[in-house]
């Protein structure tokens, strides 16, 4: 689980890799076109069509991946390490959804920073200079994440609506139950993903229901079950999420919660290891060692996961000479 170490200075503009809607204006909402009736032969063709357009859009460059980061204490540099690997390897990115200190990594990558930016940022000052004490103790915690809701509002759009790429992040609320955010006030809820329970006050997030909550780590490490179960609610008929690229930290305590991967059931799941920080709210350690450690470790594994998913077109148009050659 992480706290934050982020600057009250100020940070260079995101580059331009993604646009900024922050501020785009209302479109007008087009009619909808009458629907027409298709036939059964029809509607498999169709469905046929669409998967064969999706196969060909990824040949070349591979599918879109979505990226997990874990929770870890003051795990920033390996989290700015393996996003490092992701940009450098060019992968196309479908979501993100980060836990604690992967929720304030991942948010930022997902506004359209560099990741040689997030580490800036994440690096700039030892955590302790933006950390003040908790003058509302019945939030719990010794410390308020007061100062860090103020920076992201510098650093992030209000809502994750905002954001060029879809995010979620991991909370716990007051019942203790793990839920994921992905809408509505962003920068109160990266802080609350990252509230570590007992050492930070909870984080209201205006809007949420069970409010205020605290870190999601303390129940679930990664939120990859609860976001790909999400994704599939969301998805048309028959269709699967993604690939994803989990960066795991190793847990700073055992009363984290659970980090089994495996366990999920989930398919077409990549991980990448980093061992836990080390870091304190004083230093953050040899920082640009551990950026570099997380870089070598995650690029063969994401090169591999890619190279093994560039198959998976030429199979995939398996379905279509199997409707072909069917009796009609």
């Amino acid at each position: 689980m992480g706290g934050p170490a982020l600057l009250p200075g100020a940070l260079p503009p995101p580059k331009q890799k993604r646009s900024f809607p922050w501020s785009s204006p209302a479109l007008p909402v087009p009619k909808p076109a009458r629907a027409v009736p298709r036939r059964r032969g029809q509607d498999a063709f169709a469905d046929i069509v669409a998967g064969v357009q999706e196969v060909i859009q990824n040949i070349g460059r591979g599918p879109k991946y979505d990226l997990v980061l874990s929770s870890g204490f003051l795990a920033f540099a390996s989290h700015s390490g393996f996003l490092k690997a992701v940009e450098e390897s060019k992968v196309p990115v479908a979501s993100i959804v980060g836990t604690s200190s992967g929720a304030i990594s991942g948010s930022l990558y997902a506004a359209g920073y560099s990741a040689e930016q997030v580490a800036a940022e994440l690096a700039r000052v030892a955590p302790i200079q933006l950390l003040r004490p908790n003058m509302q103790p019945w939030k719990g915690g010794v410390l308020s994440l007061d100062p860090v809701v103020e920076r992201l509002r510098q650093l992030l759009p209000a809502t994750f609506e905002e954001l060029p790429v879809p995010l979620a992040v991991g909370v716990v609320d007051q019942t203790g139950k793990h839920m994921l955010i992905r809408s509505g006030p962003l920068p109160e809820a990266v802080a609350a993903s990252a509230a570590i329970p007992m050492v930070f006050a909870a984080v209201d997030i205006p809007g949420a229901s069970a409010g205020p909550h605290i870190d999601g780590g303390k129940v679930d490490r990664t939120a990859l079950k609860a976001w790909r179960d999400a994704r599939r609610e969301s998805m048309q008929w028959g269709k699967q999420p993604p690939p994803a690229l989990v960066h795991l930290v190793d847990r700073s305590s055992q009363l984290s919660g659970a980090d089994d991967v495996a366990g999920t059931g989930e398919k077409k799941i990549t991980v990448c290891r980093s061992p836990k920080s080390g870091a304190n709210f004083f230093a953050l350690g040899n920082f640009e060692e551990q950026v570099s450690a997380a870089y070598a470790r995650a690029q063969p594994a994401i090169a591999a996961a890619r190279a093994q998913r560039q198959t998976a077109p030429v199979a995939s148009l398996m379905p279509l000479f199997a409707w072909m050659n069917a009796p009609q």
